[in-house]
């Protein structure tokens, strides 16, 4: 028999307590006291988690209003076309702050990037930009068109007559949404890493290209280097005025032009003329509009249909309304193709020259 004494006392009791209690009744216990300990740290989920699309329409659009672009800057941001094998930037370290919201999920993007495009401000360098950005952003002929509020494109005054400027990806732009603005701003100003040192007219870089000295006074454009940068830029924007000419053409409101433009029935080319800076616009229309050689009121009226002659342009821009006259013929088996581009040019003179001519 086993001695009783008052500590094996205690332990018989407790042995006779546990005895008492059924096994699934203790792992019950440790089960709630394991909850519980559980639960003085909620789970990372519930703190992540936010039911965004679970809000109302109206509370969503609201939370849309407080992701606008900053434009306060004097010039937009300029978009970087990414080789498909280039390196991805993080979102937060792209040109727009809020572009990653368009990339959350397909209802978000449909809600929220109408709203992020018509309040955007976008900056161009290059025609083909233009075009890219269209394909890429704006979709068009999808039924959900959208289209930045302001286009700026840069414009290199002492390089805008080597070669003609196509308008078309532009003018395409404004026919679609015609409240859509149209700025040319100064490309040496807006660039990054120029001075007023870099800022060599074409007189003088002719002459430095020819190593020759610089000493033609006459022509020269150059800035004065003691200009601050803003009255440098003042002083650059003045020497492209001219410019405005481009963007009343791009303007032009003309409802029978915008639907001309909108059905791609010709192509649109811009030349400024170095000495003078006045610009020709020459419209290639896609279809003859002149059935003889010597006829040329088809074209006026055209002219006149678009609302070309009422546009607020510098004085002796020149509209060129051009067509292809094309004859095939076949000679001894073969199809020969005689096509010449036949032009109805147009000049606008100024007041001075009507009042001599109507002497």
């Amino acid at each position: 028999m086993t001695p009783i004494t008052q500590s094996g006392s205690k332990r018989a009791a407790r042995e006779a307590i546990d005895a008492a209690i059924p096994t699934w009744e203790l792992k019950r216990a440790s089960k709630t006291i394991a909850t519980a300990t559980d639960s003085e740290e909620p789970a990372t989920e519930d703190q992540q988690c936010f039911r965004f699309l679970n809000l109302s329409p109206e509370l969503r659009n609201r939370v849309y209003k407080y992701a606008e672009e900053d434009d306060t800057e004097p010039f937009a941001l300029h978009p970087i076309h990414l080789h498909p094998d280039s390196h991805r930037k993080s979102y937060s370290k792209r040109t727009w702050q809020y572009f990653a919201v368009t990339q959350v999920c397909k209802q978000v993007r449909a809600e929220y990037r109408p709203i992020w495009v018509r309040d955007l401000r976008v900056r161009f360098e290059s025609t083909s930009e233009v075009t890219l950005f269209a394909d890429t952003f704006l979709h068009h002929g999808s039924g959900n068109e959208h289209t930045p509020r302001l286009v700026q494109f840069l414009w290199d005054h002492g390089d805008d007559s080597i070669s003609s400027f196509d308008m078309m990806p532009l003018l395409r732009l404004h026919a679609r949404h015609p409240s859509l603005r149209v700025e040319f701003v100064p490309y040496m100003i807006v660039a990054g890493g120029l001075t007023i040192e870099n800022d060599i007219c074409r007189s003088c870089r002719a002459q430095i290209h020819e190593y020759e000295d610089i000493n033609d006074c006459d022509n020269c454009e150059c800035s004065y280097h003691a200009l601050n940068r803003y009255e440098w830029g003042a002083f650059k924007r003045e020497q492209m005025r001219y410019t405005r000419s481009i963007q009343v053409f791009i303007h032009n409101l003309n409802e029978s032009w915008l639907e001309a433009v909108r059905e791609d029935k010709m192509t649109v080319t811009c030349q400024i003329n170095e000495e003078s800076c006045h610009g020709t616009f020459k419209i290639l229309c896609k279809e003859p509009i002149c059935q003889k050689t010597t006829e040329s009121q088809p074209a006026l009226d055209l002219l006149e249909q678009w609302g070309i002659f009422d546009l607020d342009v510098k004085k002796c821009t020149v509209f060129v309304m051009a067509y292809e006259d094309e004859q095939i013929t076949e000679r001894d088996g073969r199809e020969i193709n005689n096509s010449v581009v036949r032009e109805v040019c147009v000049r606008k003179v100024s007041a001075k020259d009507q009042a001599a001519s109507s002497i």
